[in-house]
């Protein structure tokens, strides 16, 4: 209903870092949060012995009465489909630039990120009272699995059946694809837009067919960087994202 406020504070802690500007949205919420007390942001724990730093909270805070620590993590991966056709694992899922994996990412958040929590001598390295609180670990991991275009690819375990999911191509597969959404319109998105539904209204920054080709060319061909893109449908507001599509290099994921 009024934004100024978290614009504003989004202008004094901007970053080109999707996970940061992700972790800033929840560092804004907490305290305007009715029944929430934030004790601590991006905590670092140090080792007052040997000066070596442990790790850091994301969050520590009070709600409804417990002891809340909280990681927060944003990413998006891209399924790499089994031959044999077997159901998808973590491992099967990579950033898009191939050298981020999903198996890695959680085994970082939950063995070592959310354990910091269930040590006492690494609260008591923050604050002696901090040991005598019984800390609730939770994690709030968003974003995105993309699909192959080509290939039925099962979801990897555990993962919320209403996850948010897109598709992924090669270059050298956006032809096919363009050829069979001819009619669509389409937004190439900037980091900043990939957390929300991409909305539009401006004609003139969609993209069709040859379009699209020549504006994934300079970073697909010469760049070698993946693109995410929106299939944007027109609304009485504006043009507004239906689904979003990574397209890789025609290399990708041995491209890093």
């Amino acid at each position: 209903q009024d934004p100024a406020p978290l614009l504003n504070y989004l202008d004094q802690h901007s970053s080109q870092r999707l996970g940061l500007y992700f972790e800033q949205l929840w560092r804004f919420y907490w305290p305007h949060h009715p029944q929430a007390e934030l004790i601590a942001h991006n905590l670092q724990v140090v080792n007052h012995t040997s000066g070596q730093t442990l790790g850091a909270f994301d969050f520590l805070l009070t709600l409804d009465g417990n002891y809340w620590h909280m990681e927060t993590a944003v990413k998006f991966y891209l399924g790499l489909a089994s031959t044999d056709g077997a159901a998808s694992d973590w491992q099967d899922w990579r950033g898009p630039g191939a050298e981020d994996r999903l198996d890695l990412k959680l085994r970082r958040l939950l063995d070592h990120q959310l354990a910091l929590s269930r040590d006492p001598l690494t609260l008591a390295q923050l604050d002696p009272s901090f040991a005598n609180h019984p800390w609730k670990p939770c994690l709030r991991l968003a974003g995105y699995l993309f699909y192959p275009h080509d290939t039925a690819m099962a979801p990897p375990r555990l993962v919320h059946p209403q996850h948010l999911r897109g598709h992924w191509c090669h270059w050298r597969q956006w032809q096919t694809v363009c050829d069979k959404l001819s009619d669509s319109d389409w937004l190439a998105l900037e980091r900043y837009q990939w957390l929300s539904p991409a909305f539009c209204d401006q004609e003139e920054k969609l993209l069709r067919g040859e379009q699209s080709r020549q504006v994934l060319h300079r970073s697909l061909q010469l760049l070698q960087r993946p693109v995410l893109m929106a299939r944007m449908e027109a609304a009485t507001d504006g043009w507004w994202e239906v689904e979003r599509w990574f397209v890789v290099p025609d290399a990708w994921p041995q491209s890093d």
